[in-house]
C-alpha cells in the first residue's frame, strides 16, 4: 500500500506490485503537466517508499537585482528553482520566499522567490592575496564569520567598523616574532707558516684542516611573511674548526743569490716572506 499526495488533488492510497515510483504513478491514472515533479525520483525502487508527492508547477518569480524571471516548476527548494532560470548562485548567495508571495496570476497559485547576493570582498592577510563571498555588513563581521583574528602586531588598513560593498578592497599587515634553531658551518681558518729549509716558491699543505658546525638560535621577526629582522640569542659550538696550515718555503739557494746579489727585483719575494714572517716593513727593508 502506497499514499500518493497530489498538492492540487489530495492524498489518495493505491495497492499496487509496481517495482519503481514512476510505475505507480502511471498506474494511478494520475495525469502530469509540463514542470509537475515527482518524489522520490521515478526511478526509486518502491520497496522502502511509503508515501509518493506529486508537486504540481506552480508560477514562481525569481528576483535578482531586480530583475524578474517567471518559471512554472513544482520543485519545492528554492536554490533548485533559481537553477531553472539560469541565474548562477554562489554558496554564500541567499534566496527567500518574499513574506506577501501567495499570488494568483490568471488563476495560477504562485510565490515570489528574492535573491540576495553575497558581497564580493578582496583582501590581503599577511601577505597573501584572498577574495571571498559574504552577507556580513561590516568589516568586523566579516572577519569574526571567517574566523579571523587580529593580534597585537596585525594593522588593518580600514575601520572595523566600515560597512562593506561589493568589491571592497582592504588588507591587514600582520607582523609575527618566533625563534628558530639552525645549524651552521664554522668556515675553518687558513694559516701560512713558511720554513727556512725550503726553497722559496715551495709551497705544501701540511694539514687539510675541516669546517665545524654551530647550533644556533635566532629571533626572526616577519611582516606580511617577509622577514625584517634577524637577532643571534645564542649560539652553541657542536664542533670545533680545524685549520687548514700550508708551509711555504723562505730558503735562498746561494748559487743564484752570489749571481744576483745587485738586483733588488730578485731580492723582493724574499724580503717580503721575510717580512711576513717577522712582523717588519718591506718596502723598509728592502731601503736598508
Amino acid at each position: 500500500m502506497v499514499k500518493i499526495a497530489d498538492s492540487v488533488k489530495g492524498e489518495r492510497f493505491l495497492s499496487t506490485s509496481a517495482t519503481t515510483v514512476g510505475e505507480v504513478v502511471e498506474e494511478s491514472g494520475i495525469k502530469l503537466s509540463p514542470g509537475d515533479v515527482i518524489y522520490p525520483d521515478p526511478s526509486t525502487r518502491t520497496v522502502d517508499v511509503k508515501t509518493i508527492e506529486v508537486s504540481r508547477a506552480i508560477s514562481n518569480i525569481v528576483v535578482d537585482n531586480g530583475k524578474q524571471v517567471v518559471v512554472n516548476t513544482g520543485l519545492k527548494d528554492n536554490k533548485d528553482i533559481v537553477a531553472l532560470t539560469g541565474n548562477k548562485l554562489h554558496p554564500e548567495d541567499e534566496v527567500s520566499m518574499d513574506v506577501a508571495s501567495s499570488i494568483v496570476n490568471d488563476d495560477v497559485l504562485g510565490r515570489k522567490l528574492l535573491i540576495k547576493r553575497a558581497k564580493l570582498v578582496k583582501f590581503k592577510l599577511n601577505g597573501v592575496d584572498f577574495e571571498v563571498r559574504t552577507q556580513a555588513n561590516t568589516v568586523a563581521e566579516l572577519l569574526a564569520d571567517k574566523k579571523i583574528e587580529l593580534g597585537d602586531g596585525d594593522k588593518l588598513s580600514i575601520d572595523k567598523n566600515t560597512r562593506l560593498t561589493d568589491g571592497i578592497n582592504f588588507s591587514i599587515s600582520r607582523t609575527v616574532s618566533n625563534e628558530e634553531e639552525v645549524k651552521e658551518v664554522i668556515t675553518k681558518e687558513t694559516v701560512i707558516k713558511y720554513d727556512s729549509t725550503l726553497d722559496a716558491g715551495t709551497e705544501k699543505v701540511q694539514t687539510e684542516g675541516e669546517d665545524g658546525e654551530r647550533l644556533a638560535r635566532y629571533r626572526i621577526v616577519k611582516t606580511d611573511n617577509v622577514e625584517v629582522s634577524r637577532e643571534l640569542i645564542s649560539s652553541e659550538v657542536l664542533k670545533q674548526a680545524t685549520s687548514k696550515v700550508i708551509i711555504k718555503g723562505s730558503k735562498v739557494a746561494q748559487s743564484v743569490a752570489k749571481s744576483y746579489s745587485g738586483s733588488i727585483e730578485y731580492w723582493r719575494p724574499y724580503i717580503e716572506s721575510a717580512a711576513a714572517i717577522y712582523g717588519a716593513d718591506a718596502n723598509q727593508l728592502m731601503r736598508v
